[in-house]
C-alpha cells in the first residue's frame, strides 16, 4: 500500500503480507499531510523485495507485535523528517542478510522522538543502522533482545 495523501487514525491488524513488494510506504517529504495515529498490529510481513514499512511526518505510530523475516528493508524511519511520537516494540525480526538492519535511522535534519523496546533481532543481521544519521534523536532504546549489532557505535551518542 502507498498512501499519497495525509492518512488519520487507521489499524492494520492481523495482516498477513508475504513474497510481494513493498507493506505501508508513507512518503511525504515535502508535503503537509503526514500520519497521525496509525497502528500496525500483528502482523506478518515476510519475502518482500521492497520495504516493510517507511513514513514520513508522522505523529503517534505503532508498529507493535509484528513478526518480519527476508524482507529487503524492514522499518525504514530515513523518510521520517519530524517525527514525534513513535513507538516500534514487542516485534521479530529475523534474516540471514547480515547487510540487512532492522530499523533504518534517520539522516534527514530534524528532530524526533519515540521508544523502540521489547523487540528481538535474530543473527546475523544488525539492529540498529545508524551510519547516517547527523541529527539528534530522542528515542528511549531498551530490553531489545538482539545477537545483531548497531551498524555505527560512534553515533549512539544520538540517542538519548
Amino acid at each position: 500500500m502507498e498512501a499519497l495523501k495525509g492518512i488519520w487514525y487507521v489499524t492494520f491488524e492481523q495482516c498477513v503480507c508475504e513474497n510481494s513488494k513493498d507493506f505501508f510506504i508513507h512518503d511525504r517529504r515535502n508535503q503537509t499531510n503526514g500520519l497521525y495515529q496509525v497502528v500496525i498490529r500483528d502482523c506478518c510481513i515476510e519475502g518482500l523485495s521492497g520495504t516493510a514499512i517507511a513514513f514520513s511526518m508522522a505523529k503517534s505510530i505503532v508498529i507493535d507485535g509484528c513478526y518480519f523475516e527476508a524482507n529487503n528493508k524492514y522499518i525504514d524511519l530515513s523518510y521520517s523528517g519530524m517525527s514525534n511520537n513513535v513507538v516500534i516494540t514487542n516485534n521479530i525480526f529475523i534474516d540471514s542478510n547480515s547487510a540487512h538492519s532492522a530499523i533504518n535511522m534517520p539522516a534527514v535534519m530534524g528532530r524526533q522522538n519515540g521508544v523502540i523496546s521489547h523487540n528481538r533481532v535474530e543473527n546475523p543481521m544488525n539492529f540498529i543502522d545508524l551510519s547516517t544519521t547527523t541529527q539528534q534523536l530522542l528515542y528511549l532504546i531498551e530490553r531489545n533482545a538482539t545477537s545483531g549489532t548497531f551498524t555505527n557505535d560512534a553515533t549512539k551518542e544520538h540517542l538519548l
